[in-house]
């Protein structure tokens, strides 16, 4: 199914036997996934731009981001998502897209995961009820990549965001990326979200849905 951005028809693969899933149904109607995080996008991030997508699911984000910046750092663990996520970007020949089948989490090692088939995949320890097949699968960290430029994250990743966070400390100290952060509106994810900003000195914005828009206070 081809969908439009910015002029572009891009064409993804997507899973032909999953009705259920919310982005998979989008794709198969052409139509483009949380428009509103996209508008969001082209305010912050360019051509030179160095951006993480940290649960990429099958790219409804990798893809238009790597249409604006310079280079796409993308996530996702679940093997089959990864497989037609990787089909998608190769296909469309985009080459500043650098795809990781891995859990980003606070350190490296195996975490169980449960493997769903769409976005509502997630750690086992977060999301235990998920009817899904739990897998052993390789965990990073976003410090262990040595990155020498990060400008822009996204996080999307059913609870495990503060985690993802935790793993990317040095990152984030060094280089003060913009992030957009879904996390659940609980007052004890509120907290851990005020507890972020003091400890970096960033403020956060309302969005819509779950997702927060954090930003560096530069005070000079």
């Amino acid at each position: 199914m081809d969908i439009n951005y910015f002029g572009n028809n891009i064409k993804f693969f997507f899973n032909e036997d999953n009705d259920s899933c919310a982005v998979n149904k989008s794709i198969r109607k052409g139509r483009i996934w949380e428009k509103t995080l996209i508008n969001i996008y082209k305010q912050y991030v360019n051509y030179n731009s160095v951006v993480l997508d940290i649960g990429a699911n099958l790219g409804t984000h990798t893809i238009p981001l790597s249409l604006m910046c310079n280079t796409v750092y993308s996530f996702e663990p679940q093997q089959k998502l990864f497989s037609l996520l990787k089909k998608t970007v190769e296909y469309n020949k985009l080459d500043n897209v650098k795809l990781f089948n891995n859990i980003v989490s606070n350190k490296s090692e195996e975490l169980d995961f449960n493997n769903t088939g769409c976005g509502r995949g997630g750690l086992s320890k977060y999301r235990p009820r998920l009817s899904g097949n739990i897998t052993k699968e390789n965990a990073i960290t976003i410090d262990s990549l040595n990155l020498v430029k990060c400008d822009f994250v996204k996080i999307d990743v059913e609870g495990a965001e503060w985690d993802v966070l935790n793993g990317a400390h040095e990152t984030i100290n060094k280089y003060k990326p913009i992030i957009i952060l879904e996390t659940w509106k609980t007052k004890k994810n509120i907290l851990k979200l005020n507890t972020f900003c003091n400890r970096y000195n960033y403020s956060y914005n309302y969005i819509s849905g779950d997702n927060y828009l954090l930003q560096y206070r530069n005070n000079n």
